[in-house]
């Protein structure tokens, strides 16, 4: 008798072993919405997970709901069919314009194969606010779910759809960022049925997404809803990407386009309400004056003309997302305080000048008309006064190119480094000493220049150009996120493989503990990741590059080197710090 009772447990742990294993076949999950069922998927190293894709999270933003705050999505008749990703939202660049106001979608990727709840990690795709979506082809789930966490991807409204404010309680604005809101709101509620911890959601994400996720942390709106962040790329403090001045004649200039009135700004809003969404799409106002032409469409990109915008607080709008200008938020330190990594790449500035250094006939175009095409890219109109523009430029040019202006294959990484700094470098810079300065210690930084295989662009790439473009802004999601995912992109023993190892590791242990070293002899290299301020006087860098010679390349690229780099870009920094900047002035 004493021997059957081990048997027993014996027998019911395989039966629950195999029920198990059915619910992680059958990718089965039951909501207050209702049951969902999706489909398995294969990480990089070969681990079964559970897909979960086009679920709801908030009701269609149209008719009556557009230029709203979202509204949560209600119950499905039936089981959802959730393999597919759902409609992105509308989206383009003048002419061509696609997608679907009925967007507001999510994605769920889960092992589901333990008992404990695992960390969570949402993550916020970029596009300038402009363009983007969260289909697993653009971000897959393959390298994150080869560790124990559950990714959440999720959508929002984009440009006129996701920005329009008129300043007041008609439209407030900044419903892009409400919907991110709802998002979160809806894995503290849904988010342990697929298997994870509500008290553990790490938001992160790149270049808009990674703005969007500062935004978060100074957003009470946002509060409770999360509890580590990771920018990629991207801060609040990027002049293109908040708007204090003017928000009510942008909203008039787009009801004036299509036929709606203008005084009132009830009445705008309730038309444009009423308007067909391809019209309102292609009638969208431009600030861009840049002559027509083969370039005309890449220094239009430069006009953001719809951005998150400061809201009041009204019986008619009890939550705004923000009430201030982030700086000040920052300066108060009335924000969220959770660890925080920050971040960029060695070349941003090489994907925001593409156009313009990718061939020796862009060179020259770049040469005979440097004045004018650095004073849209540098885009000092959005932080100089304009009696000082002329002079900051004149700096700006002396600093990076000194007395030889003529821009060749040999020197153009210095006009690629000032705008690195310009759209990047120096707002990361000054968001991490701000958030030292207001006793928000848990800060991480961070510069990737490893350069690998693969790049966002593809002009990018070993071989495709004359010289070397550097690590761009977006390619360390090359080692985080799959896009067109295939397994065998990388030979064996190729050195990108250590470094998605690394990346991966080192986001996934931050989403775990709060740190991307919780131990110092396994972390990557053994190199332990210090916070910013770790060093008094300096903003400490933890830094992806290449090993140096004698270390030999393999399949062209050098293995990962990484280390711990004390003010890292000190002397450009300084440089950004002495020019009349909005940002730089104490507010």
């Amino acid at each position: 008798m004493a021997e059957s009772v081990p048997r027993i447990l014996w027998h019911l742990a395989l039966l629950l072993i195999w029920m198990a294993s059915q619910v992680q076949a059958d990718c089965l999950v039951n909501i207050d919405q209702g049951a969902a069922r999706g489909s398995t998927m294969t990480s990089f190293h070969g681990r079964e997970f559970c897909s979960y894709r086009g679920i709801p999270f908030a009701e269609p933003p149209v008719g009556e709901l557009r230029f709203r705050a979202p509204v949560p999505a209600g119950p499905w008749a039936g089981e959802l069919n959730a393999t597919k990703d759902g409609n992105q939202c509308p989206q383009g660049f003048a002419p061509v314009y696609f997608g679907d106001e009925d967007c507001l979608y999510l994605n769920v990727y889960s092992s589901q194969s333990t008992a404990e709840l695992r960390p969570v990690m949402v993550f916020i795709y970029g596009g300038g606010n402009t363009i983007g979506n969260n289909k697993a082809d653009n971000y897959g789930p393959h390298y994150l779910l080869d560790k124990d966490v559950v990714l959440v991807t999720i959508n929002y409204r984009l440009s006129v759809l996701g920005f329009l404010s008129t300043g007041d309680d008609a439209a407030p604005g900044n419903f892009a960022l409400k919907d991110q809101v709802e998002a979160l709101r809806w894995v503290q509620k849904n988010i342990a049925a697929f298997g994870g911890d509500p008290n553990r959601v790490t938001i992160f994400g790149e270049s808009a997404g990674g703005m969007s996720v500062h935004f978060h942390i100074l957003s009470p709106l946002s509060k409770g809803l999360f509890h580590r962040a990771i920018s990629e790329s991207g801060s609040a403090l990027m002049p293109l990407f908040f708007r204090t001045d003017s928000i009510l004649s942008q909203a008039q200039r787009l009801a004036q386009a299509v036929g709606c009135p203008t005084e009132n700004s009830e009445e705008l809003v309730s038309c444009l309400r009423t308007v067909d969404v391809d019209t309102i799409m292609k009638n969208q106002p431009s600030d861009c004056s840049w002559p027509q032409g083969i370039l005309s469409f890449f220094f239009c990109m430069y006009d953001i003309f719809w951005r998150p915008v400061p809201e009041v607080k009204t019986a008619a709008n009890p939550e705004p997302f923000l009430t201030a200008h982030p700086q000040e938020i920052i300066r108060s330190g009335d924000f969220n305080r959770v660890p925080f990594v920050l971040g960029t790449n060695s070349d941003e500035g090489s994907f925001f000048l593409l156009p313009l250094v990718c061939t020796q006939a862009a060179l020259d175009y770049l040469n005979d008309h440097l004045d004018d095409v650095a004073r849209v890219v540098f885009f000092l109109n959005e932080s100089v006064p304009e009696n000082r523009i002329s002079d900051t430029f004149q700096r700006v040019i002396d600093f990076y190119l000194g007395s030889n202006r003529v821009i060749t294959t040999a020197t153009v990484h210095s006009i690629i480094d000032a705008a690195t700094d310009r759209f990047m470098q120096h707002n990361i810079h000054k968001s991490v000493e701000l958030h030292l300065k207001s006793g928000h210690e848990t800060i991480y930084l961070y510069n990737l220049g490893y350069r690998g295989k693969h790049s966002v662009i593809t002009k990018a790439r070993y071989g495709d150009t004359r010289y070397d473009l550097g690590v761009l802004h977006a390619d360390e999601l090359e080692f985080i996120m799959t896009t067109a995912y295939k397994a065998d992109r990388w030979e064996p023993g190729h050195p990108d493989l250590e470094m998605v190892e690394a990346v991966v590791t080192l986001w996934t242990n931050f989403a775990t503990h709060g740190n991307p070293t919780p131990e110092a002899d396994a972390a990557p290299q053994g190199v332990a990741w210090p916070t910013a301020g770790a060093i008094r006087n300096n903003v400490t860098y933890y830094v992806f590059d290449h090993a140096t010679p004698p270390a030999e390349p393999v399949y062209n690229v050098r293995p990962l080197r990484i280390r711990v780099v004390p003010d890292k870009f000190k002397n450009r920094m300084d440089f950004w710090d002495s020019l009349p900047l909005n940002e730089n002035q104490e507010q």
